[in-house]
């Protein structure tokens, strides 16, 4: 009967637990369900950023492909314009020289002119 008696009392006290935690776990259960219910929002919401992003994706697929389309066309311009540069260059590197000469000789005349000029 002691055992009975004793094993009533542990369920009296357990159901007294058992009701403590049910009141002490009500806030964290909500809690709980709040944080579930965002999840559910936040994951359609990415849903829907996602949706948006998708043509945005494929318009820079198509710049990437007209960039890189353009690139080959400077790289193709660049082989054809570099030997007709050097070869500009190579035929325009004498010039230098010849017009820095022309320009002695004309400031020279000038100098000459202006003697001239004060000396009549």
């Amino acid at each position: 009967m002691k055992d009975l008696r004793r094993i009533a009392d542990a369920a009296v006290s357990i159901a007294g637990l058992t009701s403590d935690l049910r009141r002490e776990l009500g806030p964290l259960m909500q809690w709980t369900d709040h944080v579930g219910e965002t999840l559910t929002s936040m994951r359609d919401e990415i849903s829907h950023v996602r949706g948006a992003l998708e043509p945005m994706s494929d318009d820079l697929d198509a710049l990437r492909a007209a960039f890189a389309g353009t690139n080959d066309k400077l790289e193709r311009l660049r082989q054809t314009i570099t030997p007709e540069l050097n070869s500009v260059s190579a035929a325009t590197e004498g010039l230098h020289t010849e017009v820095h000469r022309h320009c002695e000789s004309i400031d020279e005349l000038d100098s000459h002119v202006k003697e001239m000029g004060q000396n009549p």
